[in-house]
């Protein structure tokens, strides 16, 4: 099974906003806009005060971790009606090497296969980006496939 790749910039169609043609360092605005199915100027202000992101800085992982995990504990803090269902930690894979049973952490493309159904933003060593339904959403497109995976954030409706 190959891997579907989609460039965030034409899903959210950015070209149109003027925030995006200025920014730099917005790889967790694009997942937070394709994750949770808003426009990229809504994730831009909706970054900027729930995470405390600065224009062209990018987003720290520390208050990512943080304000995720308040959504996950509060279903009522919510994203165009959706939340944090769940929070992968260095999700992993078993293998069997020599007769003994390995634990392996997923990559980004085996991650797309191995959860196939659903939406998770996926966070990378300074990376972000969005996983549906097994295909992957990123600004790099093909480049972030080989990374590890640090986090999973599962997105739902929480009903």
């Amino acid at each position: 099974m190959s891997i579907i790749c989609r460039s965030a910039k034409e899903v959210l169609r950015s070209s149109e906003s003027i925030i995006a043609s200025s920014e730099t360092n917005d790889c967790f605005v694009y997942a937070f806009a394709t994750a949770f199915d808003i426009p990229y100027d809504e994730a831009h202000s909706q970054v900027k005060e729930k995470f405390g992101r600065e224009d062209k800085r990018g987003t720290k992982s520390s208050r990512i971790n943080r304000t995720f995990d308040q959504m996950f504990n509060s279903p009522d803090l919510n994203v165009n009606g959706k939340t944090v269902e769940e929070i992968l930690v260095r999700p992993t894979t078993q293998y069997k090497l020599h007769g003994e049973i390995k634990n392996r952490s997923l990559r980004v493309g085996s991650f797309a296969k191995k959860y196939a159904s659903g939406t998770y933003l996926i966070y990378t060593r300074n990376h972000a980006l969005t996983i549906k339904d097994g295909t992957v959403i990123d600004v790099k497109t093909d480049e972030s496939i080989k990374s590890l995976v640090k986090r999973a954030y599962k997105i739902g409706t929480g009903q």
